[in-house]
């Protein structure tokens, strides 16, 4: 492990699933060594209650923390049955020596409506990421002017992004699956599916050529498995000590950092030589240089444009690539009952007006995608939506942290200054309350609440469950965010997800290996986070 760490080949891709793996070993070896020291410093303040401790108890058992580590979904789903539920926050155990508050759903709009100098959505971000650990400053997240552009400045040019992961796709899908009509071919998906958001995120990002650099694109990729290992391994340690820890856990991700930098270091040279209009910035690259020449000099530099660039990658690509990779699965292992491929292909056909779904030859070089085109798969949406219901990474989110002494809850309870507060996910995406019989994967699910919606005999919680947009979070759906905090590239994603699945299917045959019986390799928890197996595979072949 250590022989790996520090030589830091160009090629390599780390899978997300082995990843976490080595990241919760190394977390449970840091977790035992500090035991002693967590009864003593992890305390929990104030008047709301500690799970699976009795009341008037400041600190967890052994037995409580280490349920984090190996039974987390029993863990969340008592805190939501037995708090969440009944509208009461509840402290919880989390990574190393951190305790965090479980806030309930009832609470949400109370939350989200706090001014962010009592209650911060940066600051408990900066924390749980290590960014400050990670980049060196804690200001490439509170001062988050790249997601700021993404969410001020994307709608402007979105067409002509979609334009041009048009054709990056294009070149993705042949050069990553190729071309061959006659034989099956067999892929490590999430590998497969990472190389190809990447991708197809730095044509956006930085343009051509770099997109099509595979030393730059696998660098990527590594920065993302080490901006999460660093956080990780020196988050699970006191306090104290993290300073000390992070000068180790992030060397490798400060040295490919400035590798990456090495080849950024061109395209900087040719915007200072050559700036360009506003409206004419063909990369987002260019979108940072021109806004910090105008409102950040001090930043106007190599080193912390490269910085933000890798920030926004990190914000990009780790979740697009999970959601895209667990849909695929759930496509697959859906077809056999629902039809799924023929619905998905007849819908992408129609709305992009265009050839035959019987034919994969269809997606010439005339064909355009367009905002209205992909906002009528309906289809494509739901399926979407129902995979991040029931795969999502992240098993809890809208994290904010408490800046203030004082602050109460509409309930009377006191959430104390530095802590981090939460709202579960996955439990609700499961309850029965809310879902019928939430445990299957059903790809219509939401197509059928839109088209009930149509027919004006929706309810109101149908009404919000079907949405206009896959990525744009509901009070039942929380994987990208709510309200004004929002993942601000939610919109391009969704985009980008409906592109590369379309493409896939109408363009290559898929099936799984015959020994996985047709059902899809199952997702497995690491603490909390939920992954998919790295060895998920599928075999794909050009249509004829």
């Amino acid at each position: 492990m250590l022989g790996f760490w520090l030589e830091s080949p160009p090629d390599h891709g780390l899978n997300a699933a082995g990843f976490l793996l080595s990241v919760s070993t190394a977390v449970l070896i840091a977790f035992t060594c500090f035991t002693c020291f967590t009864y003593t410093y992890a305390r929990c303040d104030g008047n709301i209650p500690r799970i699976r401790e009795p009341p008037g108890k400041k600190r967890f058992s052994l037995k409580t923390r280490w349920a984090y580590y190996t039974d987390c979904a029993g863990l969340f789903s008592d805190a939501y049955n037995n708090f969440s539920k009944k509208g009461l926050p509840v402290w919880i155990p989390s990574l190393g020596t951190r305790n965090d508050i479980l806030m309930p759903h009832k609470d949400l709009a109370w939350v989200l409506a706090q001014p962010p100098n009592i209650i911060s959505i940066r600051h408990a971000y900066n924390d749980i990421n290590g960014i400050k650990r990670s980049l060196g400053s804690s200001k490439y997240m509170l001062d988050n002017w790249q997601g700021m552009l993404v969410s001020k400045e994307l709608n402007k040019v979105l067409d002509g992004i979609v334009l041009a992961l048009n054709d990056e796709l294009k070149f993705v899908l042949e050069s990553r699956l190729g071309r061959d009509t006659a034989n099956w071919k067999i892929l490590d998906l999430q590998q497969t599916v990472q190389l190809m958001i990447v991708q197809a995120t730095s044509r956006f990002h930085v343009g051509k050529p770099l997109c099509r650099n595979e030393e730059y694109l696998h660098l990527i990729l590594n920065i993302m498995d080490e901006m999460i290992f660093s956080a990780a391994i020196t988050g699970a340690f006191p306090t104290i000590l993290q300073p000390l820890i992070n000068l180790v856990a992030s060397w490798r991700l400060r040295r490919l950092i400035s590798r990456v930098r090495k080849l950024i270091e061109p395209r900087f040279k040719e915007c200072m030589a050559h700036d360009v209009a506003e409206d004419k910035c063909t990369d987002f690259f260019q979108m940072l240089f021109r806004f910090a020449r105008k409102e950040r000099p001090d930043e106007l530099n190599l080193w912390d444009l490269t910085n933000r660039l890798c920030m926004a990658n990190f914000e990009a690509i780790h979740q697009t690539s999970m959601a895209i990779t667990n849909m695929i699965l759930n496509i697959v292992s859906s077809d056999a009952e629902y039809d799924t491929i023929s619905i998905l292909r007849n819908e992408a056909t129609a709305h992009l007006g265009c050839g035959s779904s019987n034919s994969g030859e269809y997606l010439d070089d005339d064909t355009k995608w367009t905002k209205a085109k992909i906002a009528k798969l309906f289809k494509a949406d739901s399926i979407a939506r129902e995979t991040m219901r029931l795969h999502s990474f992240a098993n809890r989110g809208l994290f904010r942290k408490v800046m203030v002494d004082g602050v109460q809850t509409e309930g009377g309870f006191s959430l104390p200054k530095g802590s981090i507060l939460s709202f579960l996910s996955q439990p609700l995406h499961i309850d029965s309350d809310i879902f019928g019989d939430p445990l299957k994967f059903d790809p219509w699910r939401f197509s059928r609440a839109r088209e009930q919606c149509e027919k004006a005999t929706a309810s109101p919680a149908t009404v919000e469950a079907a949405g206009t947009h896959s990525l744009v979070s509901t009070s039942q759906l929380l994987s990208f965010g709510r309200g004004r905090n929002a993942c601000p590239g939610r919109f391009l994603v969704d985009f980008e997800v409906k592109m590369i699945v379309s493409y896939l299917l109408l363009r290559y045959d898929i099936r799984f290996p015959e020994e996985y019986g047709n059902q899809r390799p199952q997702n497995r928890w690491l603490a909390e986070a939920s992954v998919i197996p790295k060895d998920a595979r599928v075999m794909v072949r050009r249509r004829k």
